[in-house]
């Protein structure tokens, strides 16, 4: 038999190392009572990239981009060469020579996600003049995203669950490069690295016309109070 749902939240959340707290701002007070009494808004990758205002709103959310640059040759017994190749999309077989490949580009991305903008650093001064002053501290991130997690696959089965802090790096990787982070999980750092950000990120199985939404979470009570 396969991995039960709840199961599998416990088990993602588990994976999640982060016991400090996190912080989610808002414009609106009523938003963040909206947090403290359970009601959990929850915004879309897609929606991130066509918001209006640049430091609440990024067009490259959930987006890396590798390159290979100039031309390479080689062949099968060449492990980097044969990393490379793939990364580009070309498999390279058994018994292959003097392949050449030049100028390659492979443009990762996520279609879209649930996700909810936190940070680690309770910061109004630097934050509040976009994100609001109002603000709601979530004491545990680990236990929030299981809650939020199992009340989301009632509505939105998923096919992964994801928290963690924001790698604040070029987006653009080369060669044989490691990538700079996860996937929905690597911003620019000149524009964004003030921000701090924590995220929760969810990916439906089904990510087909998804949109923001409300979702009500009475379980995560007790873990959200305002702080501001």
């Amino acid at each position: 038999m396969g991995e039960s749902a709840d199961a599998r939240q416990k088990r993602l959340a588990a994976e999640i190392e982060y016991s400090a707290p996190v912080y989610r701002f808002f414009l609106n007070k009523e938003h963040a009572e909206d947090l403290v009494k359970g009601n959990v808004y929850i915004s879309t990758l897609e929606e991130c990239r066509k918001h209006e205002d640049p430091m609440r709103g990024d067009k490259e959310e959930g987006k890396l981009t590798w390159r290979l640059p100039g031309k390479i040759v080689g062949g099968s017994q060449d492990k980097d060469f044969v990393a490379i190749a793939a990364r580009g999309g070309v498999f390279i077989g058994p018994g292959c020579s003097d392949v050449s490949i030049e100028n390659m580009t492979t443009n990762y991305k996520l279609p879209d996600a649930f996700v909810i903008c936190a940070t680690n650093s309770y910061d109004p001064a630097s934050l509040g003049e976009n994100f609001g002053r109002s603000c709601v501290e979530i004491s545990d991130p680990i236990v929030f995203l299981h809650k939020v997690t199992k009340a989301l696959d009632e509505r939105f089965p998923f096919e992964s669950a994801h928290a963690g802090n924001v790698t604040y790096r070029d987006q653009v990787f080369y060669g044989v490069d490691e990538p700079p982070g996860v996937l929905g999980f690597v911003k620019r750092p000149d524009v964004y690295a003030y921000q701090k950000e924590f995220r929760f990120l969810w990916i439906p199985k089904d990510v087909s016309g998804i949109k923001p939404f409300l979702l009500a979470c009475p379980e995560i009570v007790g873990l959200c109070r305002l702080v501001g």
